[in-house]
């Protein structure tokens, strides 16, 4: 009698075991899951570890590469600067020869308007001289 209740107690007892049971077996499921992901992150790794080296180097052309549009960007931006000053310069001489310029024709303007006053004195003296000319007779 003593031997049937125990079994009927542990009766009792074996379906909380395979539920146990079947917890453990989920558990060990979602283990190994995160066991294979794992395992393929770490094989991603090695391969990118293998892709490494080409992207640096890549990173490093493309930084030469940007270097060098950047000198010459920076040279470009001096020849502009300087053709800038060259060109103010030119301005600047431009506009001084200008001034110059209306200075002399202002010059030669009143030079020929004098010019003309003497040849019209000349010409009222030739008038005069056949005057005198006919007194002189």
């Amino acid at each position: 009698l003593q031997a049937i209740s125990g079994l009927e107690e542990e009766k009792k007892v074996i379906p909380s075991l395979e539920d146990n049971i079947v917890n453990l077996q989920r558990k060990l499921k979602v283990k190994q899951d995160a066991h294979s992901a794992a395992l393929g992150m770490i094989s991603i790794l090695e391969e990118d570890k293998e892709v490494i080296p080409e992207l640096e180097c890549a990173i490093k052309e493309a930084t030469d590469s940007l270097c060098a549009k950047t000198n010459e960007l920076n040279e470009a931006v001096e020849q502009i600067n300087n053709l800038k000053d060259k060109n103010s310069t030119l301005t600047n001489e431009k506009e001084g020869l200008l001034i110059s310029f209306e200075q002399e024709k202002q010059k030669l303007k009143e030079e020929c308007q004098a010019a003309e006053q003497t040849i019209d004195n000349v010409k009222q003296e030739l008038k005069v001289i056949p005057k005198l000319n006919e007194e002189i007779k």
